[in-house]
């Protein structure tokens, strides 16, 4: 199947970080850049992304259209009606969207029902090519184009699909928004040892390194469970034990629940409107 997808050429409609994150790890994967083409309304970022990748580029969103087996819509989604309106996609296999918030049926209008659509959620880890993309679409849509979605993310990470679109929303809570919660926590973390005497920088390195250990340790060993991880490092009546402590007392599984809750909510209402 790689050898031949690497003979399909790749469109974006759009060149923002996501669009240009997704290309790198494209390439990196071994894609063609002459099978890649990007468009975007102004010249300066497509420029850039020529200078740096040799992709094609071009200020013609129906030129990627025409070229392109598969399109990736990697406009804001506020966007996107306007971006599509006068595209014939007719030649086009399907077309993945990374705006968040737009659900098939509307992307299906957009695209005139010329095309097939399959709707993503990618986070930002993607510009390392670690990334946890959410994927959604149709069962026969999936089942016909479905390797085309895991082709373009398994570039830049990891993907996941999920059955009911309504999931999409919490993809976008565990996977869209999560890096920041992360980002907040390794803030704190810092600033509190900090506040403990240790200098910035320090604090900085060891927290960061200790995330992305703890990370490694759990992506590694998926038959280890996370609680198992947990009670390895916890000693009885030790430091660690303390901090947890201190943690559930604080209402940190309630914290959790809230925060993704929020985000669902948040969710459905810019779906909505």
């Amino acid at each position: 199947m790689t050898d031949k997808m690497q003979q399909t050429t790749i469109g974006f409609i759009g060149a923002g970080n996501m669009a240009g994150a997704i290309a790198r790890g494209l390439i990196k994967c071994g894609h063609p850049k002459e099978r890649i083409i990007m468009s975007n309304r102004s010249p300066e970022k497509l420029t850039a992304l020529a200078n740096e990748l040799g992709i094609k580029t071009t200020l013609d969103n129906q030129s990627v259209c025409t070229a392109a087996n598969v399109v990736l819509l990697a406009v804001k989604p506020q966007m996107m009606r306007e971006a599509l309106a006068n595209i014939d996609f007719a030649s086009v296999d399907c077309v993945i969207s990374v705006a968040a918030g737009l659900a098939t049926d509307s992307l299906a209008a957009y695209t005139h029902h010329q095309v097939e659509v399959i709707r993503s959620m990618p986070n930002t880890p993607s510009i390392e090519m670690c990334g946890a993309t959410g994927l959604y679409a149709k069962p026969e849509t999936q089942d016909r184009y479905g390797h085309f979605a895991n082709y373009v993310f398994g570039a830049v990470g990891e993907y996941q699909w999920v059955e009911d679109e309504a999931l999409m929303d919490t993809v976008t809570a565990l996977a869209g928004s999560s890096p920041a919660y992360f980002f907040r926590f390794m803030e704190t973390l810092i600033s509190a040892g900090i506040a403990q005497g240790m200098p910035e920088q320090a604090a900085r390195n060891l927290v960061v390194q200790s995330a992305l250990g703890a990370a490694t340790l759990i992506k590694n060993h998926p038959d280890i469970a996370i609680s198992e991880r947990r009670k390895q490092v916890t000693s009885p009546n030790g430091t660690t034990a303390a901090a947890l402590d201190s943690l559930e007392q604080s209402g940190i599984a309630a914290m959790a629940d809230k925060a993704v809750k929020a985000a669902v909510k948040r969710g459905k209402e810019l779906s909505q409107s």
